[in-house]
């Protein structure tokens, strides 16, 4: 099976005592503009490749970051190049829309459909445009434009909690061994703001640990390890919540896990996918030089390995996770014991900036 990753650019002690109740703030992030509103004359021709359905642009503050989008009336016919600029800027006296920041972008036939969009990226990038500019060339002409101001890009700030393989879009599940307390990984993130505390407590048929995470800062992502007790077999789901000093409910999650019989240890040996990920189990359960291979988060053309060489050791149970601190971040494993010779895992690489996260099934290979 292939090794499944993503990337995202970007412990604990028992709970003692609930935070007090308090309210999210609102936080702006950036700004952002979506509109039809076209300059007076345009368009300047009736074919509807030639010509602007609506335009979208959403800055970030915190990255420099600037998103955009152009929506044609249809697809840019086969042998044909529509030309689209975005220009960023402040309203001047007479109306017009003066340029600081523009993005520009040639785009040829695509069978996809009638956007064409681009991101670039900023040092200086201001957090006070008034307007958005959007011209379309088409046959070395402008046959559109569209001209509207921005709005605030508001957030709400606070704490999330959800399965770690929630993050992989449903290509994993989570097992835990039915009517035993199973060390599972969690991903907590702080929306927006750092955070000095953050519990994360859950409800339903599915029992969680509470845990205690600190010092989470701005839009962290970091692994943390739970235990969840299934009363029996089957598939159920069990809430998330996490609450920091801001207490928002936002952000509260439902995810479902599958329980199962415990499964045992798998054989002592060498395991490995193919694609990247392997290690080797002893006799006693200990996991040991493993390694799993995903995007580095900087260039995801360029493979990122992630090692854990101290090890975890499997139960008896067949299922374990743990998070450790690495370096400028945190590293996290999960391995669940499918039979005697399979074994299906997680691993987590978080840093300040970047998450990390390759999935995998590896096979004994002696």
């Amino acid at each position: 099976m292939r090794n499944r990753g993503i990337v995202v650019s970007l412990l604990c002690s028992l709970l003692v005592a609930p935070l007090a109740a308090a309210h999210a703030d609102e936080v702006n992030v950036g700004q952002r503009a979506i509109f039809d509103t076209r300059v007076s004359g345009m368009p300047t021709t009736a074919e509807a490749w030639r010509t602007l359905r609506a335009v979208s642009a959403e800055t970030e503050w915190s990255t420099g970051e600037v998103q955009v989008t152009a929506s044609l009336q249809a697809p840019t016919p086969t042998g044909e190049t529509v030309g689209v600029s975005w220009a960023l800027g402040r309203w001047s006296d007479t109306g017009a829309c003066v340029a600081e920041k523009t993005l520009t972008v040639a785009a040829a036939h695509d069978d996809d459909g009638a956007v064409v969009s681009t991101t670039g990226v900023f040092v200086d990038l201001a957090h006070d445009y008034t307007c958005l500019d959007v011209t379309l060339t088409t046959k070395g002409a402008v046959t559109d434009q569209m001209r509207d101001g921005l709005v605030p890009k508001v957030v709400i700030s606070g704490a999330e909690a959800h399965l770690t393989s929630d993050s992989l879009g449903g290509t994993f599940t989570t097992r835990v061994v039915a009517g035993t307390p199973t060390k599972t990984l969690l991903l907590v993130h702080s929306h927006v703001l750092p955070s000095t505390r953050t519990i994360v407590t859950g409800s339903g048929p599915v029992a969680v640990d509470p845990v205690t995470v600190t010092g989470l800062a701005a839009d962290e992502i970091r692994p943390v390890v739970t235990r969840l007790t299934a009363p029996r077999t089957g598939r159920f789901a069990v809430t998330f919540r996490a609450r920091d000093e801001r207490g928002s409910a936002d952000y509260d999650g439902t995810a479902k896990v599958k329980a199962v019989p415990a499964p045992g240890r798998p054989d002592a040996g060498r395991y490995s996918d193919g694609m990247g990920a392997r290690f080797r189990v002893d006799g006693a359960g200990r996991v040991r030089d493993l390694v799993a291979t995903g995007m580095a988060c900087d260039d995801p053309a360029r493979p990122l390995r992630v090692r854990l060489r101290d090890g975890v050791r499997l139960p008896r149970s067949g299922v374990i996770a743990a998070a450790k601190r690495v370096g400028n971040g945190w590293t996290a494993v999960q391995l669940t014991t499918l039979d005697a010779d399979r074994i299906t895992g997680i691993v987590v690489r978080s840093t300040p900036n970047c998450l990390n996260i390759v999935s995998f099934i590896v096979h004994r290979t002696r």
